[in-house]
C-alpha cells in the first residue's frame, strides 16, 4: 500500500498531461517490464561479488533513461516502492567460517547458476501496474477499472497489449523487443491462416488477394516501439464517447429471376431503384437528424505531411451527411481520438527528424518525458474492433545491401477483438471477416496509418489457430469460407498471457451463458410421452 501511495501522483489525477503523470506512467510500466521482460542471471559464488550485485540491484533488465536525473532505476523501484521483490541469492544461506574465522561458501553448498526470473512482480501487483498505467484515474462510474464498464474482458485485453508494448519502451534501446516479437514471443499472438495453417512461411496461396493481416504482421518484424509525448494518451486508456463505425453504401439486391429478365424489365428496375433511394433520401434529409454532425471531407492524398495533419484537418472541407448516406462509404470516430491521433502521427514525423542520422542513432535523443502508447476502447458495440493500441514505432532503413539509409517513424496500431466465446463457441468467420477487411478500408488512414494489425483475442480453444473455417458459408458465396487463403486474424490467446490470464479467465467464466442459466435460471418444457419413450429405447440400446 505503501508502494501505490508514492506512486499517486497529483499529477496523474489532474487534467491533462503532467510530469507527475509521466513518472506514475514510467515507474510501473519499468515494473511490468520487469515482470515480462527481464533477463536471466548468473548468480556470482564469491561472498563479496554477491553482496555487492545484491546492493546495487543493477542486473536482470536494462532500462532506458528518461531525463537526466533518471539513475539508480531498479534501487528505487525496489526500496521506495517495495513492488519488486529480488530473489534472495542462496549463497548467503550458506555462509560458514574457515579456520581462521574468515567468511566463506560451504564448499558442499551446489546453488543453481543462474536465475531465470531474478525479480518477483506478484500477479496483484501486476494488476495494480495495468490499472495504473492505463485507467488509474478513472476509479469512479461507468468506466471504472473491471467494475461498471461495459466491455470488461474487450478492455482488458486491449489493455494487457497495451501494457506489453508500453513496458518495453522503458528497456534500453539496445535491449528492447521489436513489437512483432512482442507480441509473438511475450503475448503468444500468432497469424490465424483461414486453411488452418499458423507458420508464416507456409501460408496458403493468397489467389491475388491482398493478405493484409499478414502483411501488418511482417511490417512488425523490425520495428521497435518507442516513446512520444502526448497530453491525450497522459489521461489513461480513453472511452470512447461517440459511436465507432465504418459505414458502406447501400447496394440494391438484384431480382432471384435477373439473369432471366429482359432489358426491358431490367431498366424497369432500375428505374424503380432509383426512385426509391431518391425518396429515402428525400425522407431522410427531412428527418434532420445529422443537422449537428460535424463533417470532414478529405482527398485521396491527405496526409502527405504528416507534420501537418491536426491542421490540415482541422481546415477540411464539410459535407452534407444527410445528402450523401448510403451513397458512400463515411467513417464515424470519436472527435477526441481523432485528435489524439492526428497528433501522435505528427509527433511520429518529428521523431524522424531528432533521431540523428547514424546506424546507432538514439530514439530518445533528447531525454524526454516518458509517455505510453495510446490505449482506447469502442462506444458501445462497432463493427470494426472493440479496442486499439497504437504506438510509435522505428525501423531502420537499409539498401539493397544492407547499408545504412536512414531512421523511419511511423504508427503503429494493433486492433483487438475480444471474444470471450460463451462454452467455447466457435467464433463467427464471417462477422470476423468483415470486420476485418473494414479495419483495413482506405479510411482509417487518415487516423491510424497504414500499419494496422488486425487482432482477435479469446480462450485459446476458442481461437481455433489450427483449424480451418468451414468450407462452405452459403450467406458469403465470395468468399468461399476459405477466404482465398487469406490471414483472418492474428489469435491473442488469452488464457496463455504472460500477464493477468488469470483475470482474463475470471471475466471470460463470469459471462458464460451455461454458468449464468446454472445459477440464475430455469430451463422449462413441454411434457412430451413420445419423446420419452424415445429416448428410452436408445438409452437401452446404447446400454446393450
Amino acid at each position: 500500500c505503501n508502494g501505490f501511495s508514492a506512486l499517486r501522483t497529483d499529477g496523474w489525477t489532474a487534467e491533462g498531461a503532467s510530469e507527475g503523470a509521466s513518472k506514475q506512467a514510467l515507474a510501473v510500466a519499468r515494473i511490468l517490464a520487469i515482470a515480462l521482460y527481464q533477463e536471466e542471471l548468473e548468480v556470482p559464488m564469491d561472498i563479496e561479488t554477491a553482496m555487492e550485485r545484491a546492493m546495487r540491484l543493477d542486473y536482470g533488465i536494462e532500462f532506458e533513461r528518461f531525463g537526466t536525473n533518471d539513475i539508480n532505476i531498479m534501487y528505487h523501484l525496489v526500496t521506495s516502492y517495495g513492488l519488486v521483490v529480488p530473489v534472495p541469492f542462496e549463497i548467503f544461506d550458506h555462509v560458514v567460517l574457515d579456520e581462521d574465522g574468515n567468511a566463506k561458501v560451504d564448499p558442499t553448498f551446489t546453488q543453481p547458476k543462474s536465475l531465470k526470473k531474478p525479480y518477483l512482480v506478484d500477479p496483484a501487483i501486476q494488476l495494480m501496474c495495468v490499472w495504473l498505467l492505463e485507467t488509474g484515474k478513472r476509479v469512479k462510474g461507468k468506466y471504472g477499472f473491471l467494475g461498471e464498464t461495459l466491455l470488461p474482458f474487450e478492455a482488458l485485453s486491449t489493455q494487457i497489449v497495451g501494457s506489453a508494448i508500453t513496458a518495453a519502451t522503458t528497456v534500453a534501446q539496445e535491449k528492447r523487443k521489436r513489437i512483432q516479437s512482442i507480441l509473438k514471443d511475450t503475448l503468444n499472438m500468432q497469424p490465424k491462416s483461414s486453411s488452418g495453417k499458423t507458420d508464416p512461411d507456409n501460408r496458403a496461396d493468397p489467389d491475388n488477394k491482398t493478405d493484409h493481416v499478414q502483411e501488418a504482421w511482417d511490417a512488425l518484424e523490425d520495428v521497435t516501439p518507442v516513446s512520444v509525448w502526448s497530453d491525450f494518451v497522459l489521461n489513461g486508456m480513453y472511452h470512447q464517447q461517440s459511436a465507432m463505425s465504418l459505414n458502406e453504401p447501400t447496394i440494391p439486391t438484384k431480382p432471384e429471376n435477373f439473369e432471366e429478365m429482359t432489358t426491358a424489365q431490367v431498366m424497369e428496375w432500375m428505374e424503380t431503384e432509383k426512385n426509391e433511394r431518391l425518396n429515402a433520401r428525400e425522407a431522410r434529409m427531412r428527418l434532420n437528424r445529422w443537422d449537428g454532425l460535424e463533417t470532414k471531407q478529405v482527398d485521396p492524398n491527405f496526409g502527405s505531411n504528416p507534420r501537418e495533419l491536426a491542421s490540415s484537418y482541422s481546415t477540411a472541407d464539410g459535407f452534407d451527411a444527410s445528402r450523401y448516406e448510403t451513397l458512400v462509404t463515411s467513417l464515424d470516430m470519436d472527435k477526441k481520438l481523432i485528435q489524439g491521433l492526428l497528433k501522435m502521427r505528427e509527433a511520429c514525423a518529428n521523431l524522424e527528424d531528432d533521431i540523428p542520422h547514424s546506424d546507432t542513432g538514439s530514439f530518445n535523443p533528447t531525454k524526454q518525458n516518458f509517455c505510453p502508447s495510446l490505449t482506447t476502447v469502442a462506444e458501445g458495440s462497432s463493427n470494426l474492433a472493440d479496442g486499439y493500441v497504437s504506438t510509435a514505432g522505428v525501423k531502420k532503413i537499409t539498401d539493397s545491401a544492407g547499408n545504412f539509409l536512414r531512421w523511419e517513424a511511423g504508427l503503429f496500431t494493433v486492433c483487438v477483438q475480444g471474444k470471450d466465446m460463451f462454452d467455447s463457441r466457435p467464433i463467427d468467420y464471417k462477422t470476423i471477416r468483415h470486420s476485418r477487411d473494414r479495419i483495413y478500408h482506405d479510411l482509417l488512414d487518415i487516423m491510424f496509418g497504414s500499419n494496422r494489425l488486425y487482432c482477435v483475442a479469446g480462450m485459446e480453444d476458442s481461437l481455433a489457430m489450427n483449424t480451418a473455417p468451414p468450407e462452405d458459408d452459403e450467406e458469403d458465396d465470395d468468399n468461399n469460407g476459405n477466404d482465398n487463403g487469406t490471414s483472418l486474424y492474428a489469435g491473442f490467446p488469452t488464457d496463455a498471457s504472460p500477464l493477468l490470464s488469470e483475470s482474463l479467465n475470471k471475466l471470460d467464466n463470469l459471462r458464460r451463458r451455461s454458468r449464468k442459466i446454472n445459477e440464475y435460471g430455469y430451463r422449462i418444457i413441454m411434457k412430451d410421452v413420445e419423446m420419452e419413450k424415445e429416448l428410452d429405447a436408445l438409452e437401452a440400446e446404447d446400454g446393450e
